[in-house]
């Protein structure tokens, strides 16, 4: 697994010209989750659900007030095909103990950076025995996630104007912190899970789930009701 770990601007990494426009998924503004673009549940692992999940206030919020194990797993229904992307932002409210914001693929932790000599747990905000590879802060993160052809996935947080960037292979599923890894085919879920471990509390909301289609959006749809059709989740029965 090659790792690429870099220090970027926040408009060269995440505004590129190269970069269509982006199509509104979800701002849990409607005050409730919508079981059409949305998947709640656990983790590979089994780990029982957090104490709080659900949309509250304009966010999908996410608490663990108590330390204990716990997560909650909030996945997309949209398929990504290759060249896609999708950005969002997480906002760590308060944190103590092992706790991490971590990526999903296919239900499966990405875990990029297991082999990175500069951090051991894996590309995720937090702490868990030790720091994860995004510096860690009370702070909101954007997040852009963009899905290649070749079989990897480019992973980016931004904070304060910098971000942090990775892009590399995914572990086999069943083989985490070590080979082999290996290349998803498309189309893909994703999802995004909050993770506390048996001495952490965490308090995160996320939100402004946003889409980046592989092709530019044609004028007049920009919004996801008018370019739904276009995704392949989106069956006959859901229109």
């Amino acid at each position: 697994m090659k790792l690429a770990i870099s220090t970027l601007f926040l408009l060269a990494a995440l505004h590129s010209p190269a970069h269509s426009q982006g199509i509104l998924y979800d701002d849990f503004s409607s005050g409730t989750l919508d079981p059409l673009k949305w998947t709640e549940r656990s983790d590979t692992e089994g780990n029982p659900l957090v104490s709080v999940y659900g949309v509250s206030d304009g966010v999908y919020h996410t608490a663990q007030p108590s330390a204990a194990n716990g997560v909650i797993q909030l996945e997309m229904t949209h398929a990504f095909q290759a060249g896609e992307a999708v950005e969002f932002d997480a906002t760590i409210n308060a944190a103590a103990g092992n706790r991490k914001i971590r990526l999903n693929v296919n239900n499966w932790p990405t875990n990029l950076g297991y082999d990175s000599p500069s951090c051991g747990i894996g590309v995720a905000i937090g702490y868990w025995n030790e720091p994860t590879c995004v510096p860690a802060a009370l702070a909101t993160y954007h997040i852009r996630v963009e899905f290649n052809g070749d079989g990897t996935i480019n992973a980016i947080f931004e904070k304060d104007g910098v971000a942090y960037s990775w892009n590399g292979l995914l572990p086999h599923p069943g083989v985490i912190g070590s080979p082999p890894f290996f290349t998803y085919e498309t189309p893909v879920t994703f999802g995004v899970e909050s993770r506390s471990g048996h001495n952490g509390t965490f308090d995160v909301d996320f939100d402004n789930f946003v889409i980046f289609p592989a092709e530019p959006v044609p004028n007049g749809e920009a919004t996801w009701s008018s370019i739904k059709s276009r995704f392949a989740h989106v069956s006959k029965s859901r229109n």
